[in-house]
């Protein structure tokens, strides 16, 4: 998938079309479409993935104590929404709505956030430098 908007996010600036086609495969990125009035997403509901606005524009708000909207963003064509609530890993307090057509670019954090594999130190020879001062014959 080949998209203008994909050069202008900061996440794919300056990638090879080789290097975004990866990115976008890591992301397990999925393209939709979503008619003017339309949610992408309710409150009290977790945040799966965020999204890339490929066109259109899409507001980001949430309800006050007293019920009322409050726009938290406005994001159009290029811009990015929900990478934060990702990672939260419970309910998102945010509707997303649609305040065009849009065409929204999903993608999931999920192999980032997913545990690294375990540590495990390579067989490093002792430095020559004595800084810090090593005991004798061992190196840790």
């Amino acid at each position: 998938m080949h998209h203008p908007q994909l050069e202008q996010c900061p996440l794919f600036q300056g990638l090879t079309p080789e290097e975004q086609a990866y990115a976008l495969s890591y992301f397990d990125a999925k393209t939709k479409t979503y008619e003017k009035g339309e949610f992408l997403h309710h409150v009290s509901f977790p945040l799966e993935r965020f999204g890339l606005v490929l066109s259109g524009t899409v507001q980001v708000y949430m309800d006050d104590m007293d019920g009322h909207h409050i726009i938290m963003n406005s994001v159009g064509a290029g811009g990015l929404f929900g990478e934060a609530y990702c990672f939260l890993g419970t309910d998102a307090p945010i509707y997303i709505c649609a305040v065009t057509e849009s065409e929204i670019l999903w993608m999931s954090p999920n192999r980032i956030k997913a545990p690294m594999p375990q540590f495990r130190p390579l067989d490093w020879p002792c430095p020559t430098a004595s800084f810090p001062p090593w005991p004798p014959g061992r190196c840790t």
